[in-house]
């Protein structure tokens, strides 16, 4: 399959679905790393190596929200990885 972007209303480029699927990886793992980077400071956070003015519970509902999001992210970088 063929699809065909529009490059700043010029020159029109066509991709191939391995291509769009490479660069919706790319994407999806840069997201991840930054996902990670996340959790680890919420993680820095509740271990006091962080000083931070949010309770431990609100802290606890931040990581087990960034687990989840992270979940995600990994579920559809496989799907999109098992694409090509």
């Amino acid at each position: 399959m063929v699809v065909c972007l529009h490059n700043n209303n010029q020159n029109l480029k066509k991709m191939t679905t391995e291509k769009i699927a490479l660069r919706a990886s790319d994407k999806l793992e840069a997201q991840l790393f930054f996902a990670n980077k996340k959790l680890e400071e919420y993680e820095l956070y509740l271990a006091g190596v962080i000083p931070t003015n949010i309770d431990s519970e609100d802290i606890e509902k931040m990581i087990k929200s960034q687990k989840s999001e992270i979940e995600v992210l990994s579920y559809m970088f496989n799907l999109v990885e098992l694409s090509y």
